[in-house]
């Protein structure tokens, strides 16, 4: 099961799809990777998650202190994470050779490049299935956990030999 995955690789690399791809992360995560490379990673965490989740700005702010401490915890891991040079190219020749039933899923309400990504891995992974889960964007296992679940436990119990 892939859940909104950040592989932007699997996109050819001269496509509009990658072109529009790497646009659309460079205005989502870019300002938390430029406060995260000035030496604030708190700050970064926070633009990164309002960028990704769609949130206006200061409004990951107003989220639980549940989230805010996990959020917190995580900062550390920014400079690393922005400083890791991108992954080669995954070209769907590769992921063709996946044999294993796979689920791609994403929210209906996220944007950029989660859905363009989806949609290649889908294209490219032999018998993928697709679930799209309404009303949440990025932030679905934590919005509604409920579906995100039952789609899951519907695709593997269609599925119980690719466990493991």
């Amino acid at each position: 099961v892939l859940y909104e995955a950040a592989a932007a690789s699997v996109l050819p690399p001269d496509s509009a799809e990658a072109k529009q791809a790497a646009a659309d992360r460079a205005r989502t995560t870019g300002p938390a990777v430029n406060a995260t490379k000035a030496g604030d990673p708190q700050k970064g965490v926070q633009l990164l998650i309002e960028g990704v989740f769609q949130l206006p700005p200061g409004g990951a702010s107003q989220a639980a202190d549940t989230w805010q401490t996990i959020w917190r915890d995580n900062a550390r891991t920014l400079p690393v994470m922005f400083a890791a040079p991108p992954p080669p190219p995954t070209p769907c020749d590769t992921l063709k050779l996946l044999s294993k039933p796979t689920l791609v899923v994403s929210g209906d309400k996220t944007a950029g490049f989660f859905p363009l990504v989806d949609a290649a891995l889908v294209k490219c992974i032999p018998g993928a299935q697709r679930a799209v889960l309404p009303n949440v964007n990025h932030d679905a296992p934590a919005r509604d956990p409920a579906t995100f679940s039952r789609v899951i436990l519907d695709f593997l119990s269609k599925h119980p030999g690719s466990r493991g």
